[in-house]
């Protein structure tokens, strides 16, 4: 389900409103939901696509050629929208004539699990990575056709969960196994502070620099010390353990947590 957080008429009482299949979302489980240059809000679900113009859904499915039922992400890169999906890197193509569109799908890797792109991120460079349930892989683009290469990081195939870049061009990765960071020459280092626990869901990178990890509980690192030094712990909320799922700081610079 889509819940949207109207202005707040009373305080304490801020008003929602509920979007379901019932209002033509494609689905009610939502995994993902990003916003695009326009405006427009894709919404990634285990049945497909939804696109939403501020009116009304448009949705896109196997049917339309999407490789998979299970969409995770969506991102612009280089004018065109690229989909992480169950089975494979696909792009959107819009079908001259009839308003329609179509999927062209690229597999990373030879297995099944190097195809299960769980997120994507676009770098400073216009490079896509996409990490994936056996690892990292960069895309880079030669013309209009990608070009996947594996990043392998320390410590063997792990599954990606979390990507961000830093000021410097270093890439940021939580994985099931911890943090690692990838410096612009390819250099692979692992955060070595003891995490409350190895299994990194979420990451954000605040406009003071910390790194927030959102794993078992929520951490902040400093990412410039050597070696990154853990500044805030949290492990609980409201007495009850804190299981972080997602990380958005917004406009007024307030840190939401998804948990």
């Amino acid at each position: 389900m889509l819940f949207v957080l109207g202005a707040v008429v009373e305080a304490g009482h801020p008003p929602f409103r509920l979007f379901t299949t019932e209002d033509g979302l494609v689905r009610n489980w939502v995994e993902r939901i990003r916003r695009d240059s326009k405006g427009y809000l894709w919404l990634c679900t285990v049945e497909g696509l939804s696109l939403f113009d501020g009116y009304r859904f448009t949705n896109f499915t196997t049917q339309d050629g999407l490789p998979s039922r299970l969409v995770f992400d969506v991102t612009e890169c280089n004018g065109e929208y690229w989909l992480g999906t169950g089975a494979g890197l696909s792009r959107l193509l819009p079908v001259a004539g009839n308003g329609g569109s179509s999927f062209e799908t690229f597999r990373l890797g030879a297995s099944k699990f190097a195809n299960e792109i769980h997120t994507m991120m676009r770098d400073s460079e216009g490079n896509l990575w996409c990490g994936t349930s056996e690892g990292l892989y960069r895309v880079r683009f030669r013309g209009k056709q990608p070009q996947p290469e594996s990043a392998p990081l320390a410590g063997g195939p792990t599954a990606v969960a979390a990507l961000l870049e830093d000021g410097h061009g270093r890439i940021w990765v939580g994985t099931s196994n911890g943090a690692f960071v990838r410096s612009p020459g390819a250099r692979v280092s692992r955060i070595e502070p003891k995490l409350l626990s190895p299994e990194i869901n979420a990451m954000l990178l605040d406009r003071s620099g910390r790194l927030w990890l959102g794993v078992e509980g929520l951490m902040a690192v400093d990412p410039e010390s050597k070696p990154p030094a853990v500044t805030a712990v949290y492990r609980y909320l409201e007495g009850k353990p804190l299981h972080v799922r997602a990380l958005h700081q917004d406009g007024s610079g307030n840190i939401w947590i998804g948990a």
